[in-house]
């Protein structure tokens, strides 16, 4: 008996530790896609298994997902295109690629330039931020292809995406050149309309004064269960707000973000799960930008900023 998959079935493939390429010296598409050893991906019918249904197969021709016919694959140099044509506008330099979910999901991540947060005289040394912008795409419907704005903290390595509303930007891939040019300056546009609110909601946070008792509020707004799993990470993250040696002074509401991104980087348990690794687990979790936004609006109740 041949069981019918549903919209797409992901097949099963071996685990691996995350991996990334460093792609800092490609000028475009085609070089990224060279470093990463990545040519055409191909789709076969399968009729005589699954009507209506097609294999999608890398490069190598090892077996991705089963998707319906209707599916439309993007060749990964198409899916790079619109990128490419994304940091034609804005100027960013390409950094790191790499795959997840077994080759099925493939991204890209490259550098923005540095922002210095304001700062306290307290404050021995400025804050310096590392922006960042993520393209992802899938061969498997796990993903929309789309673009994200992320932060790197300098000082500890903090990482998280953006919590400013629609930094996340959905790709309707064209081979139409013209089409693929406007979008990408359309959304180049949104983009730095983004930077510009998140740079400002930076400087807010960061001349907004703060207590223990206020973090206090936070923390039991993010993570209210009275169990001793929540009081155990409330604890932690209390910790991390008055963190000198990794810039937390426990004064600004910005020290309040940090204490977050410090425990979702650094402390937060992350297991492997079915089809994904630690390492790919502990990834995706820097880039949840529905946490980063939970924050933000628990910081907006107790601060009314």
């Amino acid at each position: 008996m041949i069981m019918i998959p549903n919209s797409t079935t992901a097949i099963e493939a071996p685990k691996k530790t995350l991996e990334m390429y460093d792609i800092s010296e490609c000028a475009n598409a085609n070089e990224v896609l060279e470093v990463m050893n990545v040519g055409r991906y191909t789709e076969t019918r399968i009729p005589h298994i699954c009507e209506g249904y097609k294999v999608i197969k890398n490069h190598n021709g090892a077996p991705l997902s089963i998707v319906k016919n209707t599916y439309e694959m993007v060749q990964p140099i198409e899916a790079l295109a619109y990128f490419d044509t994304l940091r034609e506008h804005m100027g960013f330099t390409y950094d790191k690629a790499g795959f997840l979910k077994g080759g099925r999901r493939m991204y890209i991540n490259a550098r923005l330039d540095n922002l210095e947060v304001p700062h306290k005289d307290v404050r021995k040394v400025g804050d310096i931020l590392e922006k960042r912008i993520s393209f992802m795409t899938s061969w498997d419907y796990s993903c929309t292809s789309k673009t994200l704005l992320e932060l790197l903290r300098q000082w500890c390595s903090n990482g998280c995406a953006s919590w400013v509303q629609d930094s996340i930007f959905n790709v309707k891939h064209t081979k139409n050149a013209g089409n693929r040019i406007k979008t990408a300056l359309r959304q180049a546009t949104g983009l730095k309309q983004v930077i510009q609110d998140l740079d400002n909601d930076i400087a807010l946070l960061a001349n907004t004064e703060a207590n223990e008792e206020q973090f206090d509020k936070v923390a039991r707004l993010v993570f209210p269960s009275d169990t001793t799993a929540s009081r155990n990470i409330r604890d932690s993250l209390a910790s991390q707000f008055t963190n000198e040696r990794l810039g937390a002074f426990g004064n600004t509401a910005w020290d309040v973000l940090n204490a977050f991104t410090a425990y979702q980087t650094h402390e937060r348990t992350i297991r492997e799960t079915k089809g994904s690794t630690r390492e790919e687990n502990a990834f995706n979790a820097q880039r949840d930008s529905s946490f980063a936004r939970q924050v933000r609006t628990a910081i907006e109740e107790v601060f009314a900023v």
